[in-house]
């Protein structure tokens, strides 16, 4: 009786330990989450997971991305950034644990938009450091939105990606001002169909490797490859080129050919660029929501800037009439000539907080030596030209027109008539020259001789 009681008990225990061995296996086996994943040579990595069942709406992403060069990242579903539902992670106000994560809508030729449409969610193991973002997350009523929509039976649907420029990003608000991707990637497929089963966070695989940055069809008028659109692109050409060449310009052809008239239109034609480039920045502005209540700083320093350059041109305009008028200088020109250089000066530094705004810092070195070759080409020419005109006037003047005749000639009065004399007439030596003089009491004025004359002088009497 007892040793039956003894192996009822041991199978018993034994029984146990098979199912506690054997069932957390088999569920988990069973409860493994289905994903389908693509990793980049640039270490960008995305997984999506499609629930089935009674969550027909939902999707859940793991997404890493590099952040110590980038202030944001983000992908997005669609064969183009128009109307493509994008999600873009930033550093948290505080910079510390989970990133912030804001769905937006791609929009024609503007920045994505914060959209209320889907509703998402952080899940463990999101966070950021300074070197990788790594955002878990759920997202309900993302499998279509306005203007789009994702195919979770596809085995090819297409997504992108793309990486902000260098800078600082740190807040929790999903509406926050994004400056333009400096990389983006070419559409790459996500096999939906393949990822499709259990609910939970996506494992990202290893047995794709997706092409990396290039042209992606993205009709927003990217350019160049670093995120500039085309009205961006034209606003900065235009303002570049008035800025540090038609106005240099301007003042150099003055200084070399001395002809107001040239000065004054090609100045004109360079406030002409400005308004045009100020029209066209502000356009650009509110069409792609790069900060369209004109609140950036290089949006307020270019309107001063216009301002000033508008100024300048008002002064040397109106100093020219009032001189033309009463045929000397007016006071304002004065004013014109500090005012003038200065709206350069605003213009190049505007130049520059625009550079660094749309994520290309390094071309302010290039536009800066550039600036520096023109200003030393401009001051070279006026000082050559200063220099000749200081040379030619030395040689056209009354002393070196003498210097080339010999000793100068000039008149003296005599006998109510004027003489003219030169080196002939003193060939022979003066009146009583080698003579003895009379010595003269103190006080008397005796009557001059002789050189007299030829001073037009009176003896006293």
């Amino acid at each position: 009786m007892i040793g039956y009681n003894w192996l009822g008990s041991s199978a018993v225990t034994l029984g146990s330990l098979l199912l506690s061995t054997l069932l957390p296996a088999a569920f988990a086996e069973n409860t493994t989450i289905p994903s389908s994943s693509m990793t980049f040579g640039d270490d960008v990595k995305l997984a999506v997971n499609v629930p089935e069942g009674s969550a027909k709406t939902d999707l859940y992403f793991t997404f890493e991305a590099p952040a110590k060069d980038h202030t944001w990242a983000g992908f997005g579903m669609g064969t183009r950034m128009h109307d493509s539902l994008i999600f873009v992670v930033y550093r948290s106000a505080d910079n510390q644990g989970e990133p912030t994560l804001s769905p937006r809508l791609g929009e024609q030729h503007s920045m994505p938009l914060f959209t209320t449409q889907v509703n998402t969610s952080i899940l463990e193991g999101s966070t950021v450091t300074d070197d990788r973002f790594v955002v878990n997350f759920h997202c309900v009523g993302c499998r279509s939105w306005d203007g789009g929509e994702v195919d979770v039976a596809s085995t090819d649907a297409p997504f992108f990606y793309a990486l902000g420029p260098e800078g600082s990003l740190q807040s929790d608000d999903k509406e926050v001002q994004i400056n333009r991707h400096e990389a983006h990637s070419v559409i790459f497929p996500l096999d939906m169909k393949a990822a499709t089963g259990a609910n939970g966070v996506p494992g990202i695989g290893s047995a794709t490797d997706g092409n990396p940055t290039g042209a992606a069809d993205d009709d927003s008028g990217s350019a160049s490859g670093i995120g500039i659109s085309r009205g961006v692109a034209i606003h900065g050409f235009v303002m570049c080129f008035a800025f540090a060449l038609v106005f240099p310009g301007g003042y150099l052809f003055l200084r070399i050919f001395e002809r107001v008239w040239l000065h004054w239109g090609i100045q004109s034609f360079g406030l002409l660029l400005v308004f045009l480039g100020v029209a066209s920045g502000i356009a650009v502005s509110i069409r792609e929501q790069l900060s369209p209540k004109l609140t950036h700083p290089h949006q307020i320093i270019g309107l001063l800037t216009f301002i000033v350059v508008l100024a300048a041109w008002t002064l040397g305009l109106i100093g020219h009439m009032m001189f033309k008028r009463k045929g000397i200088p007016s006071p304002l020109m004065k004013v014109h000539r500090i005012v003038g250089p200065s709206s350069i000066l605003l213009g190049f530094i505007n130049a520059c907080t625009g550079l660094a705004w749309v994520g290309i810092p390094r071309a302010i070195i290039g536009y800066t030596i550039f600036n520096l070759l023109v200003v030393i080409v401009v001051a070279s020419l006026v000082m050559l030209k200063k220099k000749r005109k200081m040379r030619r006037e030395a040689m056209n003047s009354n002393a070196a027109h003498n210097f080339r005749e010999g000793m100068p000639a000039y008149s003296h009065v005599r006998g109510g008539s004027t003489q003219q004399h030169g080196p002939a007439d003193f060939a022979a030596p003066p009146p009583a020259y080698g003579q003895s003089v009379p010595l003269q009491t103190f006080g008397q004025q005796p009557l001059r001789q002789g050189p007299t004359e030829y001073y037009n002088v009176q003896p006293n009497k």
